[in-house]
């Protein structure tokens, strides 16, 4: 199967390959240029679809709250975060921020959050992941994504999907 590319990769994309299995694919996706998740390992699409349908239908109630929304450095954004992950009083209000798109993306801290229509993403990629990056930066990243653009790609993620099973059948 071919590669397939959503959306900008300057901005928000989605890059996917079918597998063997067609619930089964590589996924990455792409922010600033910069990209999240594993070359080589499989996810099943529809745990990332579920991951994104979860961020776009609490858009409003989920994110609008985010605590460190005002901190300016994404290294500062995930130091919070893990500091109150820590702390048994913080743990359940800070996870709902915390972002899981499958096992190709585990090697990556992922937290999201919502302010002024966009959807930003802060993230980094452990210390000892499972898999190789190449020259993959070490630092905390950040990137905020227009809620109107995000949107639009995942529902083209969503209709392709779709359009790729009815033609695998």
């Amino acid at each position: 199967m071919e590669t397939i590319i959503l959306g900008s990769k300057e901005i928000f994309a989605i890059q996917y390959k079918h597998g063997q299995n067609q619930k089964l694919g590589y996924v990455r996706f792409w922010l600033n240029n910069i990209y999240l998740g594993a070359e080589h390992d499989e996810v099943y699409f529809s745990y990332m679809q579920g991951e994104f349908r979860h961020i776009l239908n609490n858009k409003h109630k989920l994110f609008e709250s985010f605590p460190y929304a005002d901190y300016d450095s994404a290294e500062d954004i995930l130091d919070e975060v893990l500091k109150s992950k820590l702390e048994l009083s913080g743990a359940n209000l800070i996870d709902k921020y915390i972002l899981g798109f499958g096992e190709s993306f585990d090697d990556f801290f992922i937290v999201g959050f919502f302010s002024n229509n966009k959807i930003n993403f802060v993230w980094k990629l452990e210390e000892k992941p499972h898999f190789e990056y190449p020259n993959y930066p070490t630092e905390a990243l950040m990137a905020s994504v227009d809620i109107v653009y995000f949107e639009r790609i995942i529902k083209e993620f969503d209709k392709s999907l779709l359009d790729t099973s009815q033609q695998l059948l």
